[in-house]
């Protein structure tokens, strides 16, 4: 996960999917589930000021160092 703010953009948190475990901690993602899809949900704790990230991305990689990315704007 990248944050992107004034000060530039920097890694939030960083984990291979398989390492991802359900005790929650601040900085490290967690996974839950699986839902009635069969599929996981994963999240993770920052505490990050207001006005300190405009944009949040999420970038997954596989092996083959194929990507695929999610990015959402923050408005405070």
């Amino acid at each position: 996960m990248i944050g992107d703010g004034p000060a530039g953009e920097r890694l939030l948190a960083r984990a291979t999917l398989d390492s991802i475990g359900t005790a929650p901690g601040m900085g490290k993602f967690v996974r839950s589930g699986p839902g009635p899809d069969h599929r996981f949900t994963y999240s993770v704790l920052r505490n990050i000021g207001p006005l300190q990230l405009t944009t949040v991305a999420a970038r997954l990689t596989d092996p083959n160092n194929l990507r695929t990315e999610l990015s959402v704007s923050i408005f405070s």
